[in-house]
């Protein structure tokens, strides 16, 4: 067996319908119930978000965001050979002038961060390279962009230094199975 380097261990996508929804589902954010979650030993201060209702599908801002991002994910999933998956959590976060998230890691095969509200001058997202763990990339993503990598992966939220708050939707996928064609030609 021949010995390759992993070149990437993430994927940025473009969410084409960004400009159409993002009025309605930032609107759907800032209006809902949410909680402001702050631990020290963690370098957590969150100033609102809704993680404690991440199962719960049953929010109006999901409600006008969930089918045209399974749509968009479909697609990318597909491209990386897996067509089903299940969207086990989804939950927004949003930093206010200083606040972050610090290095952790989640459940699920599969971390997205949609950037829904991202100031030019706001702290970007911070991965370790899993096969290094002291390499720290930041990812250049731009508002609109979703950011895809596996749960394991370490990765942090720095302190938002903007004057405008940043707002993500994150959310952890598991995938079903891999597509017809997984497979296939191996031997």
């Amino acid at each position: 067996m021949v010995k390759k380097e992993l070149k990437c261990f993430y994927t940025v996508s473009k969410f084409t319908l960004h400009d159409k929804l993002k009025d309605a589902v930032l609107a759907g954010v800032n209006s809902a119930e949410c909680e402001h979650v702050i631990a020290t030993s963690a370098e957590v201060d969150i100033s609102r978000g809704d993680w404690y209702k991440a199962e719960d599908p049953e929010r109006p801002w999901v409600n006008t965001l969930i089918d045209p991002l399974l749509n968009h994910m479909s697609v990318q999933f597909h491209e990386l050979g897996y067509d089903h998956f299940n969207v086990k959590q989804i939950w927004f976060q949003q930093y206010q002038r200083a606040s972050g998230h610090g290095w952790h890691i989640h459940g699920c095969n599969f971390t997205n961060v949609y950037y829904l509200d991202l100031p030019k001058d706001a702290s970007r997202t911070q991965i370790v390279v899993p096969w290094d763990q002291k390499e720290i990339i930041e990812v250049d993503i731009e508002e609109g962009d979703i950011l895809t990598f596996p749960s394991f992966v370490i990765h942090r939220g720095p302190p938002n230094y903007s004057s405008r708050a940043k707002t993500i939707i994150s959310y952890n996928i598991d995938i079903d199975y891999p597509d017809s064609q997984y497979g296939k030609g191996l031997q």
